[in-house]
């Protein structure tokens, strides 16, 4: 048998993942959390920008 490609493995993690509510929902947080903190990054850097340009 061959061995399997990553794509096959990573499908193979999301269907079992999906098996166990529990570490689905912990999947599924993380996603949230991650973007929710590069969206409240973006904002502190706009922010930042906007006082660098005050400044000068």
């Amino acid at each position: 048998m061959m061995a399997k490609s990553r794509a096959e493995i990573m499908r193979d993690n999301r269907k079992r993942m999906k098996e166990d509510p529990e570490r689905y929902r912990e999947y599924l947080a993380q996603a949230r959390n991650r973007k929710k903190k590069t969206t409240l990054l973006q904002k502190r850097n706009k922010k930042e920008k906007e006082k660098r340009s005050e400044k000068n």
